[in-house]
């Protein structure tokens, strides 16, 4: 590749250099960031995943637990319990997308900021990561929607007009 060519003729041309192409850079990086503290980033990521999920599941529970009148009211008016699980999943499903479309803006804007500040530091964000923390999020907030309207769709529906 050109990155490699040019690296090289540098390397030749300047004394007392070491270059690396960007990818090689970044890679090494990569390993030595993992010897120096895997344990650590490991630890951290998993904490930050689980208060991510947490996050997720409780906002889209309470989110779901504060439309239970209406989804009473959708059930007493004759809806089947699988639209109203439907319903819930939906507005499940655009919580997560928007807080992690969310997330993914302050990612994009935090990686050459990062690069900005701490130069010596690089960051790269994977697009099967990106994936992945999107399936989560989905999934998570599928689950968390199902446990105010399990409750629900038990009661019984008349429920919805008494206040």
């Amino acid at each position: 590749s050109s990155d490699l060519a040019l690296a090289t003729r540098i390397q030749n041309d300047v004394d007392k250099v070491s270059v690396l192409p960007s990818d090689r850079f970044v890679d090494n990086d990569w390993a030595m960031a993992m010897q120096m503290g895997l344990e650590i980033i490991g630890m951290m990521t998993i904490i930050g995943g689980v208060l991510a999920m947490l996050l997720t599941g409780f906002t889209v529970y309470v989110s779901v637990s504060r439309k239970e009148r209406e989804l009473a009211v959708i059930k007493a008016l004759g809806f089947r319990n699988r639209a109203i699980y439907a319903s819930a999943v939906i507005q499940a499903a655009v919580i997560a997308l928007g807080g992690f479309l969310l997330a993914l803006v302050f990612v994009r804007l935090a990686v050459p900021l990062t690069a900005a500040l701490v130069p010596e530091v690089s960051l790269r964000v994977l697009p099967s990561a990106v994936v992945r923390v999107g399936s989560i999020a989905l999934v998570v907030g599928g689950l968390a929607s199902m446990l105010p309207v399990r409750k629900l769709v038990r009661v019984d529906p008349m429920l919805a007009f008494r206040s």
